[in-house]
């Protein structure tokens, strides 16, 4: 099996493919996490292995968080986004979604709400037990690329 390092000193078990993207994956939510809300790079806090006493952690209060949001808000354009040939599927379950387009922003920016699954599910291969709504929403997915590939 696999092995990854877990960001707070431990060993986290990964899937036993050497395929496995968990690691990638899991290293990128988190600097993008520290980086809207601190303002601090993930290697500077974590990789250079300094002492907390060292690290200069800004103080967590609603300001803080009204910035942070501003600037996420600004860098990414916020939910009204000007953007073609996007498809943005999200999951109930997952707890991204509150944050995500759920709704089409237009023909070319088409939002996919998929009930009883959970973040990037749409993106796992498709499995025996997968329910008829994650089936239907890759179909969806595939379709759109489809036809924006033969435009």
């Amino acid at each position: 099996m696999l092995q990854k390092p877990d960001i707070w000193g431990g060993i986290e078990a990964s899937s036993g493919s050497e395929h496995d993207p968990a690691p990638i994956f899991f290293d990128q939510k988190v600097q993008e996490l520290l980086k809207r809300v601190t303002g601090m790079d993930f290697d500077k806090i974590f990789r250079s292995r300094l002492n907390e006493k060292e690290l200069e952690v800004p103080k967590f209060n609603l300001e803080l968080l009204k910035e942070g949001v501003k600037r996420t808000n600004t860098l990414y354009g916020g939910k009204d986004l000007k953007v073609t040939r996007v498809v943005f599927p999200n999951g109930s379950i997952d707890p991204w979604h509150a944050l995500g387009i759920t709704d089409d922003l237009s023909p070319e920016a088409t939002a996919i709400f998929i009930n009883g699954t959970a973040h990037c599910a749409n993106m796992y291969p498709e499995k025996e037990d997968d329910p008829p709504q994650l089936l239907h929403a890759r179909e969806q997915v595939f379709n759109h690329i489809q036809k924006w590939l033969q435009e």
